[in-house]
């Protein structure tokens, strides 16, 4: 009962968030980094994740950030060209953000969608020589019932 709610809440959460990126409001987008930094830590133990965001503002590529994890995370609503964004993010990362030693880079898409099954994560892996997630809100609910 209490995963089936919290799937349920997640869902209309990320809806939300979705149906205000559309109308070109983003105040939601923003407190949904927050939202999703706590979130991980619960489910995938990051205790030091952080909103890169306050630490240095409009930080490229990345918004979430685990230093003992090496890891960076950006979190999208992007609909359309989802390979782009991809692609965009971890050139991104990798040019700003070298300093950081990082060992992988987690794209977060809040809606599945059919383009993302076509990208495969371990081609980017081997072609930007760093490890390469590609996750939705599906995935979480996926771990939260683990």
């Amino acid at each position: 009962m209490i995963k089936s709610s919290i799937e349920d809440d997640l869902s209309r959460y990320t809806e939300k968030i979705y149906n205000e990126g559309v109308f070109n409001k983003h105040n939601e987008k923003i407190n949904a980094e927050d939202f999703f930094c706590r979130l991980f830590k619960l489910i995938y133990g990051w205790s030091d994740l952080v909103n890169l965001n306050y630490l240095e503002p409009n930080s490229a590529g990345i918004d979430l950030y685990s230093a003992n994890q090496k890891i960076a995370i950006q979190i999208t609503t992007i609909q359309s060209k989802e390979r782009e964004k991809v692609e965009g993010t971890i050139k991104k990362v990798l040019k700003h953000h070298s300093d950081k030693k990082l060992k992988g880079i987690l794209c977060f898409f809040l809606k599945d969608n059919r383009p993302l099954k076509n990208i495969d994560a371990d081609k980017l892996s081997g072609q930007f020589g760093i490890k390469i997630k590609i996750r939705t809100t599906k995935n979480i609910i996926g771990d939260v019932h683990r």
